[in-house]
């Protein structure tokens, strides 16, 4: 069964303005059962706590250009990057350029959180 998304129709989640995530693919928005799929905008100079989760993570930057650290590595990324976090492994991304940082991030297994908490504000449409 097809299961299309937008992120236009997508539910966000925001960072102080400064960030905003779109929930494309999870167990309410397709029926997904083992993954987790949304993208990320970042403005110039925000960025996300050091954190960890269950999900291993795939990072893949789409446009812009910033810091990522996974463990005790920190690396530059831009465009084209893709940038595997295995599970529980602290990381953070931050985006020092000057122009929006975008990236998709594909997460598996699901969050142990609920989405629905998490990608709280409604579509934009």
């Amino acid at each position: 069964m097809l299961k299309k998304t937008r992120k236009e129709t997508a539910r966000r989640s925001s960072g102080e303005g400064k960030t905003v995530s779109y929930l494309l693919a999870s167990p309410k928005t397709t029926g997904s059962e083992y993954l987790t799929v949304m993208v990320a905008e970042y403005q110039p100079g925000a960025d996300h706590t050091l954190h960890t989760h269950n999900p291993e993570q795939v990072y893949y930057i789409l446009e812009g250009s910033g810091e990522i650290t996974v463990g005790d590595e920190t690396a530059r990324v831009e465009a084209g990057d893709c940038v595997f976090i295995p599970s529980e492994v602290p990381h953070k991304l931050k985006n020092d350029g000057n122009v929006v940082l975008k990236y998709l991030c594909c997460s598996a297994p699901l969050y142990n959180e609920d989405v629905e908490q998490h990608w709280n504000i409604p579509s934009e449409q």
